[in-house]
């Protein structure tokens, strides 16, 4: 089989068919590798400082000829400038073809794809400009995001397996997480039109690029899974005091994660995992962080209810009875009808248990949240399970209040109906008087709210790529992105397995301390390097 490096530049990916080298993080790889050794020698120096282009052409120049040393075939850079007095005359120095996409919107910036002109030659190009998906007129979507695809050919060889490679930089805002997934699927769609032109199917196709997505966002599962569904409301994150607050989303069918451990600010690192989703909390000091997401609402009321009352207020969130009882109150699990004999018996009260075995006389003992033999033995009702926690429900349909008082599932139903009706008297207030709500940013508030009323929307792809920088052990990614305010994965290089497969992925630099945060005198970028090794094997009639 053929080898080759592939480098991905925001971070530098490096996979056996692209080198991506991102502009940010291309400046020091070389002289990085065992920063945690090293970071006793870091200096005091000003972002503005380490990123200066002063300094940063040094470490860029020095990186590209460590890459051209290593025999790396593709590289890819993002946010990439200087690109006709620096790059251009450099990589064509060393012996490296490139393609050069610039942002609009007057930016400097943009992004490449170079490759060894010994070894590959270009087929085809194809650019995308992501401006193109709104109204030039529409703030919203103009972020004069780009991405550039090019074919490459391996050079003196009659059959071959044609690689496809594309670059991009999608749009950074974590609030914007639906106009990253429309950026995504842009971008999908063009590479499978590409690739489907070609009327074979042994293409090796390869999506590098700082996609600005964790691995739980839509974006990431668009292009892993094929398929994406945007819901008008990705859900909530409540702080440790908003305990009810949760248990009351959750009652109507809405997703919110609460963890009563993470307290103070360390809720926050959970929002940025989950990124696109509304975070409420009581407190004014989280609120006014720098790293409190924007969009984010300040609970006013120390009561449960009124609090319900101001999200739905605030965020014009709508209850569907279609939804209620469907998500797990105690831990935000998915709760589904589930046949009596498949329920474990540590969920079935004692009295039950003991009739359900037929070992031991009948006992009349209460257990609390587990099945009573009275209800187990109505089959008419059906009974219902958590996914995750296993917590058992089941819905008396009886009008009597008496008959429903005892068990915890009629409490919640108890409490669903109570919700209803407060947010009844939410109903008839107009949109005027909801835009007179108080809040500490009211343009956080129309956010959020524009946000909400968006339509669900599935967001699908031909395509259904493998991750290049997942660790196989833990099948969990390293952090590309090290900042002070946020610690996650964004970079990635995605390939289809079917065609080729990983040799092997290095992040540079390795072994890095992630309490040493990003840029710094060391590294002035605050991406890490992906660089990942590919094998090609013989596919039908091409040979890579």
């Amino acid at each position: 089989p053929f080898k080759k490096r592939v480098v991905n530049g925001t971070q530098i990916h490096s996979a056996v068919v692209q080198t991506s080298v991102s502009n940010k993080v291309s400046e020091a790889v070389d002289t990085l590798i065992h920063v945690k050794e090293a970071t006793q020698t870091l200096k005091l120096e000003t972002v503005d400082e380490i990123l200066s282009w002063e300094r940063r052409n040094k470490r860029l120049e020095k990186t590209l000829r460590n890459f051209a040393a290593e025999e790396v075939d593709v590289i890819c850079l993002q946010e990439c400038d200087h690109y006709a007095d620096f790059y251009y005359p450099l990589l064509k120095e060393l012996k490296y073809e490139c393609q050069f996409k610039q942002r609009p919107g007057g930016k400097d910036d943009g992004v490449l794809i170079a490759w060894r002109t010994f070894r590959f030659s270009l087929r085809l190009k194809e650019e995308v400009d992501f401006n193109d998906l709104g109204d030039p007129a529409d703030l919203a979507t103009q972020k004069h995001n780009v991405a550039i695809i090019c074919l490459l050919e391996k050079v003196d060889v009659q059959e071959h397996i044609p690689i496809l490679v594309s670059n991009c930089h999608l749009h950074w805002e974590p609030e914007s997480a639906e106009l990253k997934l429309m950026q995504a699927e842009l971008l999908l769609q063009a590479v499978s039109n590409l690739r489907r032109s070609l009327l074979r199917n042994d293409v090796a196709v390869f999506v590098c690029g700082d996609f600005n997505s964790t691995p739980e966002s839509n974006v990431y599962q668009l292009i892993t899974q094929g398929k994406a569904v945007k819901k008008p409301l990705d859900g909530f994150i409540c702080d440790s005091s908003l305990g009810k607050v949760a248990k009351y989303l959750r009652a109507i069918g809405v997703d919110c994660i609460y963890d009563e451990k993470a307290q103070g600010v360390s809720v926050l690192d959970i929002c940025q995992k989950y990124r696109e989703r509304i975070f409420l909390t009581r407190s004014r000091s989280i609120i006014s962080r720098r790293s409190c997401p924007k969009g984010s609402i300040l609970i006013h009321s120390q009561k449960g209810e009124d609090a319900f009352l101001q999200v739905l207020e605030e965020t014009n969130l709508q209850l569907d009875e279609s939804k209620f009882y469907k998500i797990c109150v105690k831990c935000n699990g998915t709760i589904f009808t589930i046949e009596r004999h498949d329920i474990p018996l540590s969920r079935i009260s004692f009295e039950t248990k003991i009739a359900y075995i037929q070992d031991k006389p009948k006992a009349e003992i209460s257990e609390p949240n587990k099945v009573p033999k009275t209800v187990y033995d109505n089959t008419s009702e059906p009974l219902a399970m958590c996914n995750s926690c296993k917590q058992i429900y089941w819905w008396d349909s009886s009008d009597s209040p008496i008959s429903r008082k005892p068990s915890s599932s009629a409490r919640i139903q108890e409490l669903v109906e109570r919700l209803s009706a407060l947010a009844e008297t939410l109903q008839d207030k107009s949109d005027e008087g909801l835009d007179k709500i108080t809040n500490h940013d009211t343009q956080n508030i129309k956010f959020t709210k524009k946000r909400l009323l968006q339509q669900e929307r599935t967001y699908k792809s031909d395509l259904e790529l493998e991750c290049a920088n997942v660790i196989p052990q833990t099948k969990e990614t390293e952090y590309t992105n090290i900042t002070k305010d946020f610690q996650g994965t964004i970079d990635y290089i995605f390939f289809n397995s079917d065609v080729s497969s990983l040799d092997n992925t290095v992040l540079l630099p390795q072994n890095y301390d992630p309490d040493v945060h990003l840029p710094n005198s060391l590294w002035p970028s605050d991406h890490r390097c992906i660089k990942s090794s590919f094998k090609f094997a013989k596919l039908g009639s091409g040979v890579l």
